[in-house]
Formats: C-alpha cells, sequence, structure tokens
C-alpha cells in the first residue's frame, strides 16, 4: 500500500506572482453608469453592494431611493432597515397611500408609531407622493410641512380640504416646489382669506380638480416673471376662458403641453367657437392632443386640433401627438387629418418637426381581427395624410392592445 505524505506548507509566499497580476482602476463616474444599468433590478443592486466601497453608495442609492407606504407595510422591518443613521439619507422619495387621518395623528398603533419618529432621518428626501388620504388636516399639515419643508416634487391623489384658503396655505407651506401633480382634489367653495402663491413651478399636471380656475388664477399670483412652467398636461372640464388665460400667462417658457377636456355639448361649442391660441407659447417642442374624457365616440381632441394646431407659432415644435378613439367601430376622420396634415405641410412655424404620433385605443384581440383591423386604420391615415407621409414623420401605434 502506497503512503502519500502531505506538502509541506511552504515557509515563504512569492508576492512577486501577485504583484504582476493587473489591476483595473474603474472611474467612479464608469462605476455609476454601470450599477445605473442594474437600477430595476433589486437582486442584482444587492449583489453590486457587496462588491465594493466604490459600488456601494450607488447600490444604496438605487435600493433606497424610493420608499413606499400603505397599511400593509412592514412595519417593524422598516424600523429595523432605516434604524441605521445611513440608509435614511439615501431616500430621495416617499410614497403615502391610504393613510387616513389616525395615520397623521401619530395614534394608530404602536408599530407606526416607531416609525414616524425616523421620518426626521429622511433629510434626503425632495419628492413626495400622496394618495387617496381623505381631509387635508391640521396634523397632516403640520407632519408635512416640519419634514419635507424643501420638497420640490409634490403629488396628490384623492384628497380633499376644507376650503381653497386652507389648500393655498398647504401649498405655501412648501416653498421651494417645482413639480405638482393634482388629480381629484376637492375643496368647498366657500373659503378665508388666500395668500399668493410662492412657487415658481417648472411642470404642472392637473385634473379633475375642484374650481380649477380658481386654481390656475391662484398660480399666476406670483407674478409672470416667477411662475416660467415648462411643461403643463391639463384635463379641463369647465371655465375655458381661465385656461386660456393661463396658457397664455405662461408664453414663452412652455416647452411641452398635454391636453385634454372632458367633452360635453356646451363645451363642445365653446371650445369649436374659442380653440385655445397657442401663439404666445414660442417655445413649445412636444404638444399632445390626448382622448377627451366620457367621450368615446368622439374622435379623440381632433374636433378642435385643426384650429389649435393653426395658432402655434413656435419653430422648435419637433413632436405631435394625436389620440384617435373608437376606430374599432367608426372610420377614421379624414377630413381632420387631411386638414392637418395641410397645416403640417404650410405652416411657416412648425418647420423642425420630427414625429407625428397618431395613437389609437384598438382593444380587439388577434383572434377577433386586431391585425385587419389596424392595417384598415393605417390606410386611411396614409391616405388622409400624405405629405407627412412622405416626410417619414408619422408614427402609428396603440395604447390598448391586449
Amino acid at each position: 500500500m502506497e503512503v502519500v505524505h502531505a506538502r509541506p506548507a511552504p515557509t515563504h509566499i512569492n508576492t512577486d506572482i501577485h504583484a504582476r497580476i493587473p489591476t483595473i482602476d474603474i472611474p467612479q463616474e464608469v462605476s455609476d453608469i454601470i450599477v445605473d444599468l442594474l437600477s430595476r433590478d433589486a437582486r442584482s443592486l444587492k449583489s453590486s453592494a457587496l462588491i465594493s466601497r466604490q459600488w456601494r453608495d450607488r447600490s444604496q442609492y438605487h435600493l433606497h431611493h424610493t420608499l413606499k407606504l400603505d397599511r400593509k407595510s412592514n412595519i417593524p422591518s422598516l424600523v429595523d432597515i432605516y434604524g441605521d443613521n445611513l440608509l435614511p439619507h439615501y431616500v430621495r422619495a416617499i410614497s403615502i397611500d391610504m393613510m387616513w387621518g389616525d395615520f397623521w395623528s401619530m395614534i394608530w398603533g404602536e408599530s407606526w408609531s416607531s416609525l414616524l419618529p425616523i421620518f426626521h432621518q429622511f433629510d434626503g428626501v425632495r419628492s413626495l407622493s400622496l394618495g387617496r388620504m381623505g381631509p387635508i388636516s391640521v396634523a397632516m399639515h403640520e407632519f408635512v410641512s416640519e419634514r419635507f419643508a424643501c420638497l420640490d416634487s409634490l403629488s396628490l391623489t384623492c384628497v380633499s380640504v376644507e376650503n381653497f384658503s386652507t389648500f393655498s396655505t398647504f401649498l405655501n407651506a412648501l416653498p421651494h416646489l417645482a413639480h405638482l401633480a393634482l388629480k381629484d382634489v376637492h375643496w368647498s367653495k366657500a373659503g378665508g382669506e388666500v395668500s399668493p402663491s410662492v412657487h415658481r413651478l417648472r411642470t404642472l399636471r392637473l385634473a379633475f380638480c375642484t374650481e380649477q380656475s380658481v386654481f390656475v388664477k391662484w398660480l399666476m399670483s406670483v407674478g409672470e416673471d416667477k411662475l416660467r412652467l415648462e411643461s403643463l398636461s391639463l384635463t379641463w372640464y369647465h371655465d375655458s376662458d381661465s385656461l386660456r388665460a393661463f396658457v397664455g400667462f405662461v408664453g414663452g417658457h412652455l416647452q411641452h403641453l398635454a391636453f385634454s377636456y372632458v367633452f360635453s355639448d356646451i363645451f363642445s361649442r365653446d371650445w369649436r367657437q374659442c380653440p385655445l391660441d397657442l401663439s404666445p407659447n414660442t417655445g413649445l417642442r412636444t404638444l399632445e392632443f390626448q382622448q377627451n374624457i366620457m367621450a368615446p365616440h368622439v374622435w379623440g381632441s381632433l374636433s378642435t386640433v385643426p384650429e389649435m394646431l393653426s395658432s402655434v407659432a413656435s419653430s422648435r415644435l419637433t413632436t405631435l401627438c394625436l389620440h384617435l378613439t373608437n376606430l374599432e367601430e367608426e372610420p377614421v376622420p379624414y377630413a381632420c387629418l387631411s386638414t392637418i396634415d395641410a397645416i403640417l405641410d404650410k405652416s411657416p412655424f412648425i418647420s423642425a418637426l420630427a414625429k407625428v404620433n397618431l395613437f389609437t385605443d384598438v382593444s380587439l384581440s388577434p383572434e377577433n381581427g386586431r391585425e385587419h383591423c389596424m392595417e384598415r386604420i393605417q390606410c386611411s391615415i396614409h391616405s388622409a395624410m400624405p405629405k407627412a407621409l412622405k416626410k417619414g414623420l408619422l408614427r402609428i401605434g396603440c395604447l390598448s392592445a391586449k
């Protein structure tokens, strides 16, 4: 039987071999780009955070960038994670959903009360989203203004306030806001004294709020030299004169406009008689006419698009988006599209246009003839807009394909 003896351990390690192994010094900017490519993959981010110190900060930034809270959140786990003095500083956005009055008064369960003090450590938060919150109470107002006074982005969905005076006070407590989104925000018509707006907004999204005309007039109180709105998305349903005044007020600063309105006989006649004048908006780059609300039998906003488009006086317009609806049952609005095609061809201002995006809402399944329906729509659009087709501008897509 052969006995194999183990080799004795070397008394000297040859460090020359290790010295000859090349090392790569990756610039921090390149490392950040690599980690950014993994920003949507939490599992990979957790691994990359352990690779090196150079990768850790960027990985943690993506992992903890947005904190989402609702009634199903595991609060003890969040307390353990963000009880650390380092991790809260990576949080940049907080989304709170379905938290009613008890949450803001800090008495809704022991677990929540243990989390709320940690909010003081979220000193890097710049974006706050509040959804389905019920009324904005005094406790909620104080909570937001004390902990998030440096916010530059706020989104409110399905909330209510006592009156517009209270709402304006709530917003003015956040003077650094640059991006504001309001949807289904309601207040009573009666109210006290309203202070002028202090905001220099850059982005505004507004839909289905009480007395939207009152809100935009309040925004204009900050002064034309301070309100330099660059992006505006509106779903309008009343007092179109105030909207026309507001769009004219923001003037040449506006670069992106997305517009739709709740269709009714009254408002339809109003928009046809007095379409939105876009001539003051000389800086427009993107113009989108979205679907009208509650009117599937109407072809998007096409009933007024030609008039509005003919008023464009921006030589920077590069993208035009049109939404066409109910084309499964109705023919393509040939006359409107032909008029638009002629306007795009002859307008001296729309020379930089690079894309005309037409979106349809065909919901047919492939088995029920979706492909055939899309072919019919495309042929009709090509026939109605030959000049745009020849220039290679047309892009036809489907928003709700199944």
